[in-house]
């Protein structure tokens, strides 16, 4: 039973739609080897801020901080 049901027979297509796989495969492999480099930089930043003292009275946070809008400076 084919994955893809309804591939065109002729060879010039087939091989058109298996260049353009080929790209994507490069593309998606290209991407996951670039966020994984981005992952283990923040298991590293982590790793380092975790361990760091944290100053005093002020305790480290797990989470990101929520920001909240400014107040405007004039009454609106």
């Amino acid at each position: 039973m084919p994955v893809l049901p309804g591939l065109p027979p002729d060879p010039p297509c087939l091989r058109a739609i298996l260049a353009h796989l080929k790209r994507q495969v490069a593309e998606t492999e290209t991407i996951g080897i670039y966020l994984r480099l981005q992952r283990d930089e923040v298991r590293k930043a982590l790793a380092r801020a975790s361990s760091a003292p944290t100053r005093a009275g002020t305790p480290q946070r797990s989470e990101p901080q929520q920001h909240t809008p400014l107040a405007r400076a004039h009454g609106g």
